[in-house]
């Protein structure tokens, strides 16, 4: 099982006076903001995002899903219309699968250009970065390690996602969740309330 701490130290976390929390929900230059927190003196970006199916379809693309994987099987009365959704997103952006940028336009989907942006800029300014558990956070975050493929040592899991495009995604990444519960979105909160414990008992 993997300790706490080896899970800090591999990330960068030395300390956490100067956490950023950023909710992406509108279209903005990821790369631009990422450069704002770190010289702002970031020593922890939380990163959530709003979802959106288009993450979804980035997953599965991605790791070679269906699209009945990708959304699962619910009772949920636009479980239909979300699997054929993905459906027809895969078949318009599956073209675009080696060009990273040429994919994101495809998407069309600017929350998760800049989530992807944000994770990516992020890394290289090796900044460490407590994902949410959203699938868009975690479908960013597959999509810049495709650029960039030692951007995830910058990153900790929050917790465990509750969809399985949003689980395939963290398997993926290989990170393990701070915290293994399914919190519908309020992870990050209680996994840095964790972080801040664990750093500062260091």
């Amino acid at each position: 099982m993997t300790c706490l701490h080896d899970e800090l130290l591999r990330a960068g976390v030395r300390r956490v006076e100067q956490v950023r929390r950023v909710r992406v929900d509108e279209p903005g230059d990821g790369r631009l903001e990422a450069d704002g927190l770190v010289d702002g003196g970031a020593d922890l970006v939380v990163v959530d995002a709003v979802r959106a199916e288009p993450a979804t379809a980035a997953v599965a693309l991605l790791l070679d899903l269906e699209p009945v994987a990708a959304v699962g099987t619910t009772a949920a009365p636009d479980w239909a219309e979300r699997v054929v959704e993905v459906r027809d997103t895969l078949r318009r952006v599956r073209p675009h699968l080696g060009d990273l940028d040429g994919l994101l336009d495809a998407l069309d989907d600017p929350v998760l250009t800049r989530t992807t942006q944000l994770l990516e800029r992020l890394s290289a300014r090796r900044t460490p970065v407590l994902l949410g558990d959203s699938t868009t956070v975690l479908a960013g975050g597959l999509l810049a390690v495709r650029r960039s493929a030692g951007a995830g040592t910058w990153w900790l899991a929050s917790g465990r996602p509750a969809g399985p495009a949003g689980t395939a995604a963290l398997q993926a990444l290989g990170l393990v969740p701070l915290l293994d519960l399914e919190l519908a979105g309020d992870a990050s909160r209680h996994a840095l309330a964790v972080v801040r414990e664990a750093v500062g008992g260091a």
